[in-house]
């Protein structure tokens, strides 16, 4: 059978079965007909006799595509004029499945499994999160740090000395706490893995983010002072590099992160920017995050790839976006958008050597879970 494109000049509109621009047409290897849309930015699935099935928004990252082709796997061609690229996507759900996305490249396809909160305190407003040993999640608030099971159950709680923001664990069990305090001589506490205490450090600037990398340091983002610092497990300082600034190559971090190479990531949400910096400091790349609320937290899991935690925006939720070690976008996590229900300020975020995904929600007062 043959399909073929009608353009009119009718009223554009983005109902069901109708179009604002149609740019390109594809059949599926079910039959199934795709017609791209780039007024409406979509793509309508339709059976072989005409009945709409489903409706897809462009992947993340594109903003006005003109041609597309399907693969026999499933996977996506997508050429788009807006961001001038070419990419190929993976399919990720089935159409006509209630909510069918794409995702770029081998990313598995996240969904929220929970946003709980277990009655920890009449304010429960968390600001730091990480996965311990046995899956543990460790959740900074107020001066405490909670333990819950993978689940949300509270098992216990640290008290802190002072305010936390951000809290760390290391493979051996180690567990960091970064403190919001005016003493600038105890602004890290570091405790063993049955949480006993083991050494502070203090004297920085502003420290806004802290992280273990695979060597068992510990790097503080101190963004007063525009660098990072690594601590070993007795908490002597191994390196240190940076200069405070907005051009490429200097830093005002508010988060670090460091991949399995021992390359550097910072965080500024302040100029929208990720940096990676080589193990001594020298500068590879930048990439800009979001639109408008700027990388707050950074985390690289295990396939060394990018997590950006970006704060509420103008007109737009918090989101957790994934990109590769050099920039390009992945995935998007915003909430639940099936239930209304979004991110909005993301302190703190961690992913679990099982997948998941924890993340702190600050103004919504809750955890999500993906």
């Amino acid at each position: 059978e043959i399909y073929t494109l009608s353009l009119h000049d009718a009223l554009p509109i983005s109902d069901p079965g109708q179009f604002n621009q149609i740019a390109d047409l594809r059949l599926d290897k079910q039959g199934r007909v795709w017609v791209l849309d780039s007024g409406n930015g979509n793509f309508q699935i339709f059976d072989e006799e005409g009945n709409h099935l489903a409706t897809l928004p462009l992947p993340d990252g594109a903003s006005y595509s003109l041609g597309f082709g399907l693969g026999a796997d499933g996977s996506m061609a997508l050429a788009d004029t807006g961001e001038g690229f070419l990419k190929k996507f993976l399919p990720c759900g089935e159409v006509p499945s209630p909510t069918p996305t794409f995702t770029a490249g081998p990313t598995p396809c996240l969904t929220p499994q929970d946003s709980w909160v277990r009655g920890v305190t009449t304010d429960f407003q968390p600001s730091g999160v990480a996965v311990g040993a046995g899956g543990t999640v460790y959740v900074g608030t107020a001066d405490r740090v909670y333990e819950f099971s993978p689940s949300g159950v509270l098992k216990g709680s640290l008290q802190a000395a002072d305010t936390v923001n951000q809290v760390a664990t290391a493979s051996d069990g180690r567990l960091a706490v970064l403190l919001a305090t005016t003493n600038t001589q105890t602004q890290v506490q570091v405790f063993s893995a049955n949480l006993t205490p083991l050494w502070t450090q203090g004297g920085f600037n502003d420290p806004e983010g802290i992280k273990f990398d695979a060597d068992g340091r510990l790097w503080v983002a101190d963004a007063g002072n525009g660098n990072v610092t690594a601590f070993d497990a007795n908490g002597n300082q191994t390196a240190q590099f940076g200069v405070l600034g907005r051009f490429q190559g200097q830093m005002t971090p508010w988060d670090v992160a460091v991949d399995s190479q021992g390359n550097v990531f910072v965080a500024e949400p302040g100029i929208d920017r990720v940096s990676k910096f080589s193990p001594s400091g020298a500068f590879l790349t930048a990439w800009i995050v979001g639109g408008g609320g700027g990388p707050l937290n950074l985390f690289i899991d295990s396939s060394d790839r990018v997590w950006a935690a970006e704060q509420q925006g103008y007109n737009q939720p918090g989101a957790l976006r994934l990109f590769d070690d050099f920039g390009t976008p992945l995935m998007t996590l915003t909430g639940d958008p099936d239930q209304n229900d979004f991110l909005n300020r993301s302190f703190d975020f961690t992913v679990a050597p099982t997948g998941e995904v924890y993340a702190t929600d600050f103004d919504n007062g809750k955890m999500w879970k993906f």
